[in-house]
């Protein structure tokens, strides 16, 4: 969302950044108001997204992974969908296996 925001490649960022520092990767959903990307946790983690966290979870598979949903709740079926395209594309990485929580 910064990326696109503030005009700057976020794979060149992900690269120049040391990710054994990083302690924990959120994942969110965004969208589009007025041509500026909002970071409002109300929508499906979009493919471009999963596309940066593969990129870090090749460099370091041991960073925990937390998917933010605040608001705009799918049915249970499409969230079991997102849910499992987020897990297929951590496990593919050599991550832990993924556990799910909810509040």
């Amino acid at each position: 969302v910064n990326a696109v925001n503030h005009n700057f490649d976020p794979m060149r960022y992900i690269t120049d950044l040391d990710l054994n520092a990083v302690s924990q990767v959120h994942l969110i959903g965004y969208s589009k108001r007025d041509g500026v990307l909002q970071d409002d946790h109300a929508a499906a983690v979009q493919q471009e997204l999963l596309t940066l966290l593969e990129k870090v979870l090749t460099v370091n598979p041991d960073i925990p992974v937390l998917v933010e949903w605040d608001r705009n709740f799918p049915t249970p079926e499409a969230l079991h969908w997102n849910l499992k395209r987020i897990s297929e594309t951590i496990d593919g990485c050599g991550h832990s296996p993924v556990q799910i929580a909810g509040r």
